[in-house]
């Protein structure tokens, strides 16, 4: 970039910072610093070890790092996502610097196309050092969906239930090239009885997304039905998520609620792969959880509803009289007899088995 190049003499100044991580958890901010409207700077910050770090956390605390030293911070920063305690922040910078800054996240004009430089440009960089991919294949995606901001997380929702029984949700996040599983969500269903995958969906859409957390894209396992519901629920909640799709598979496609026709996603393309692998990774967290409440349900002893009876207890129980058949066969006197037991919790027991 050639230095004093003229932007635009309406912007005034600001910094424009741009962002791209790694498979092997490199990051890269890239900023360019613009007063007077025009371009007098491009600079890169790398970052090792961010592997695990949500955007918003490590934003702020390189904002904070920055600008601590003597740089003062211009009237308008410009990101792609706001950082963690935005109002702390900007107090700070205030009684620091003795500046009123304002943190933007533009969605369209001149700053949205100077950010999308500033991101195109950290992408760049980071791909040319670091050899990652993702980029390439998170701008197909993009273009497939008609998304013209960067895809760089993704949020996949499944459901799990057999018949109805021990329903459960999952969320699974990937970031930049990879699975984030401090972002990964177990939701167990609460509202809804019976079967209905749809309503679940919703509820576990509603339980999840929250204003501070959108990811670029969300991905709802199923057609058109759990994508509108989904849809439905986060405008119950009040949040303007633009880029939701349904994903459904035999064949594998992807439903939009605004095209008519399914993207068809067996052609074997490195975006086509990545929304199956995500797919299948929300299908497997959500098995894995429901399996795990099937078992606990299964396994579960009468003795553990009992009012009074600890774990210390039961196991005495069970290892006095070897089984539940043979304590409910028992006398309350023999119960009793169980050092930690008496006659009240005795009958209290058989009454509790009966």
């Amino acid at each position: 970039w050639d230095t004093q190049k003229v932007v635009s003499n309406e912007l005034g100044d600001m910094d424009v910072i741009g962002y791209a991580q790694s498979d092997e958890g490199t990051g890269l901010f890239n900023i360019f610093f613009v007063r007077g409207g025009s371009l007098i700077g491009v600079k890169d910050f790398y970052l090792k070890g961010v592997s695990g770090l949500r955007y918003g956390e490590l934003l702020y605390t390189f904002m904070e790092q920055f600008y601590s030293k003597d740089i003062m911070p211009p009237t308008q920063i410009i990101t792609i996502k706001r950082p963690d305690n935005i109002t702390l922040l900007t107090k700070w910078m205030k009684k620091r610097h003795g500046v009123t800054v304002k943190i933007i996240t533009p969605k369209a004009g001149r700053e949205f196309e100077l950010l999308n430089m500033a991101q195109e440009n950290a992408q760049k960089t980071l791909s040319q050092k670091s050899g990652t991919s993702y980029i390439d294949v998170c701008t197909e995606l993009a273009q497939r969906l008609g998304i013209t901001q960067p895809i760089e997380e993704i949020g996949a929702f499944d459901i799990s239930n057999i018949s109805g029984s021990e329903s459960v949700g999952s969320f699974v996040f990937w970031q930049r090239g990879r699975f984030e599983k401090s972002g990964y969500r177990h939701i167990r269903i609460k509202t809804v009885v019976g079967i209905n995958d749809f309503a679940m969906m919703k509820e576990a859409v509603i339980r999840v997304i929250k204003n501070d957390n959108i990811p670029d894209l969300i991905l709802i396992d199923g057609g058109l039905g759990q994508l509108g519901y989904a849809i439905e629920g986060l405008k119950e909640s009040g949040i303007d998520a633009p880029n939701i799709v349904g994903i459904a598979k035999k064949p594998n496609r992807i439903f939009q609620s605004e095209r008519e026709t399914p993207i068809f996603l067996d052609d074997g393309s490195p975006s086509s792969l990545l929304l199956i692998k995500i797919r299948d990774e929300a299908h497997r967290f959500a098995i894995t959880y429901h399996r795990k409440l099937r078992d606990n349900r299964i396994l579960k002893s009468p003795l553990d509803d009992i009012k009074g009876i600890s774990k210390k207890r039961r196991l005495a129980l069970l290892k006095h009289f070897g089984s539940i058949k043979k304590i409910k066969a028992a006398d309350a006197s023999e119960i009793a007899s169980i050092k930690g037991f008496n006659t009240k919790l005795a009958k209290i027991i058989l009454e509790a088995l009966s």
